[in-house]
């Protein structure tokens, strides 16, 4: 009888005979490279992708890398990390840093950046031009002439690029209704990503049921749409520029949504009938007023003098923060914003249009303080040294200024120091058509 042989080895259990497979994230590599420093006086964009070539040379952790850039501002550009910091409740990620260091120091946003390659000007030479519109194309990598010839209705829009003014709000926390945009390169162009229904429409898979708004993409059409639903009746009222004292007027019988062009359609927000008007003097002055939404009856109400009736309006503490957010988002110091302040469940107040320079009708008191505001602003740009306001309102005409250095050496008669003494140079009118 043969003999029985034991195997050579024991056999293995089946988790042991394929171990699981541990990703372990490669270590950072230390390699002496140097991390420039950013203060905050030019174009942050070569900095920027500087810190991305660091961060992916060294393997650096994404939760690292925030930290590790802000270590390395200077100047202005630490003192706005700071109070990003404070706005944000905690340091943010790196993408979000990296976007808001853009809009915070890169150059202005005045439309599409398309449209602002289109409008370069041509100031000296073939080289200036070439070198300007290479540093403007960077912080738009997809503009190409494809994407020119392709997207007309983006690249033609110019200052009225909608679309691009809300994702520049939304970036600085600006809240906005829900909204969806719809590009046609021509009239009755079918989409499959728009589907329409009686009493709701679709855009890219997301809803608005009646009543919702349609805007035009185009900043200088003013006719927006309200489409109401059917259980309301139906039908479409029209808002417009006052004409005489009409603001908006009810179509009963249109249902359907407009197709001849580009539209952002946005959920309808019940306000109560009233609309509320802002105007900012820089980030730290707001001034608001309220006046009958054309929603209501289309009719205007006028005072005695013609003019539209509107009411003064004290804004919350929230809503003085948004203000502060339009002035910031746009870099414009004199600026208007419409403001919705809703009641769905809870308060909440949402900003549906910026109008860019804008100024209120009739107040006294906004223009007092319009003027010593704008006058400080200028001073404390191109002459620091001369302080002859106060540095908080509320202001008077009628308030003494405070008497520079040369004239307190004067009074008190100072020798030996030397005084600077002031003419006038200029007369600075700001003028509205």
């Amino acid at each position: 009888m043969p003999a029985y042989s034991a195997p050579s080895s024991s056999p293995l259990r089946a988790d042991e005979a394929h171990p699981p497979v541990v990703h372990v994230q490669p270590p950072p590599r230390f390699s002496k490279l140097e991390f420039v420093t950013y203060d905050g006086t030019v174009d942050p964009l070569n900095w920027l992708n500087q810190c991305d070539q660091f961060f992916r040379g060294q393997r650096t952790l994404a939760s690292d890398r925030t930290w590790i850039a802000s270590y390395h501002l200077q100047g202005a550009a630490q003192t706005w990390y700071y109070a990003l910091n404070q706005d944000e409740g905690g340091m943010p990620p790196w993408e979000r840093s990296r976007n808001l260091c853009l809009l915070r120091f890169g150059p202005p946003i005045r439309g599409s950046r398309p449209a602002e390659l289109g409008r370069l000007p041509f100031l000296t030479s073939v080289q200036d031009f070439a070198d300007r519109f290479q540093a403007l194309a960077c912080h738009a990598p997809v503009v190409s002439a494809h994407y020119i010839e392709e997207d007309p209705a983006t690249a033609g829009l110019g200052d009225q690029a909608a679309p691009v003014d809300v994702e520049h709000l939304k970036l600085f926390g600006v809240p906005v209704p829900t909204y969806a945009v719809v590009r046609r390169e021509h009239p009755n162009q079918e989409l499959n990503y728009f589907i329409e229904q009686d009493d709701f429409i679709e855009i890219h898979g997301k809803r608005f049921c009646k009543p919702f708004v349609e805007k035009p993409i185009d900043g200088d059409d003013h006719n927006i749409m309200i489409y109401y639903p059917s259980y309301a009746g139906g039908g479409m009222k029209e808002l417009f520029r006052k004409v005489g004292n009409r603001s908006s007027e009810f179509y009963p019988e249109v249902r359907k949504v407009r197709r001849d062009g580009s539209y952002i359609y946005e959920e309808f927000m019940p306000t109560g009938g009233t609309d509320v008007k802002v105007y900012t003097i820089g980030p730290g002055y707001a001034h608001a007023e309220a006046r009958k939404s054309p929603v209501v009856d289309g009719v205007v109400m006028r005072n005695s003098d013609g003019k539209e009736v509107r009411y003064p309006v004290l804004l919350t503490p929230t809503e003085k923060q948004i203000a502060r957010n339009v002035c910031q988002a746009f870099r414009q110091a004199v600026c208007g914003f419409d403001l919705l302040r809703c009641d769905l469940g809870e308060a909440r107040s949402y900003v549906c249009d910026v109008n860019g320079w804008s100024f209120v009708k009739s107040s006294y008191k906004y223009y007092d303080d319009a003027a010593c505001i704008l006058r400080k602003m200028f001073l404390d740009e191109k002459a620091p040294h001369i302080y002859t306001i106060p540095a908080h309102l509320p202001w008077r005409i009628s308030e003494p200024a405070q008497p520079s250095d040369a004239v307190r050496n004067r009074k008190l008669g100072t020798v030996g120091i030397p005084t600077q003494s002031e003419e006038l140079r200029c007369v600075i009118a700001v003028i509205r058509q």
